[in-house]
């Protein structure tokens, strides 16, 4: 069973929870990110979620999108994460800019 970094409004560090639990309902705010992959020409490399997923199944999305893990910070959580999916190491990873948003995905769930 996974857990993930919850964080307060300010991104503080609270604690780690089931992932699962964090996406039920209203969801619980947590860390996650999305990388954005390009080649040199400009194109977007897109990924389609997984029918098995319980949020957004079959939806197109970033080339990564995941969560931060204890001890981590989302640089690292971004190349760990981008090695397991799509085997790709690299050190030219930037961190852009960080958001907050909240979505619920029909009645299922949602991110926050």
């Amino acid at each position: 069973m996974e857990h993930i970094v919850i964080v307060d409004e300010n991104d503080n560090y609270v604690g780690e929870e089931e992932k699962g639990k964090c996406h039920d309902g209203k969801g619980i705010l947590h860390r996650g990110f999305l990388i954005m992959v390009f080649n040199k020409t400009g194109e977007l490399l897109l990924a389609r979620r997984s029918n098995k997923k319980r949020l957004w199944p079959g939806f197109w999305d970033g080339t990564v999108a995941s969560h931060v893990i204890e001890e981590e910070d989302y640089i690292q959580a971004s190349k760990r994460r981008l090695l397991q999916e799509i085997g790709v190491s690299t050190d030219k990873l930037k961190y852009l800019f960080k958001f907050r948003y909240h979505i619920g995905y029909k009645d299922i769930g949602s991110e926050n």
